[in-house]
């Protein structure tokens, strides 16, 4: 599935029965990651609505937690690559000591 547009909305709740609705919407231009256009959207509704800067601040650690775990996943899967070949080496070995003998 190809995503070319994402957005994202909030109603805010004004008292007295009365709410107002934002909605920002962007075209995704092609290879563009749509997890950071849709977090820099998320970003602007929220400074658009007034939300405090605790929430800004935690959207931001957030977003940073996020990139640190992909880099991590990233990480950890080099390693797993690593170690299958340090198996397959060491089978290959154990294979032709024990052929030797």
């Amino acid at each position: 599935m190809k995503t070319t547009k994402v957005g994202f909305g909030v109603t805010k709740n004004l008292g007295n029965y009365e709410n107002f609705r934002i909605y920002i919407e962007a075209d995704l231009e092609p290879g563009e990651d749509c997890t950071l256009a849709l977090d820099f959207l998320r970003t602007r509704v929220a400074a658009e609505a007034g939300f405090p800067q605790e929430y800004l601040d935690l959207r931001s650690k957030v977003f940073d937690a996020k990139c640190e775990l992909s880099v991590l996943v990233r990480k950890l899967e080099e390693v797993k690559l690593d170690l299958e070949v340090a198996t397959s080496k060491w089978s290959n070995l154990v294979n032709y000591f024990s052929s030797s003998w």
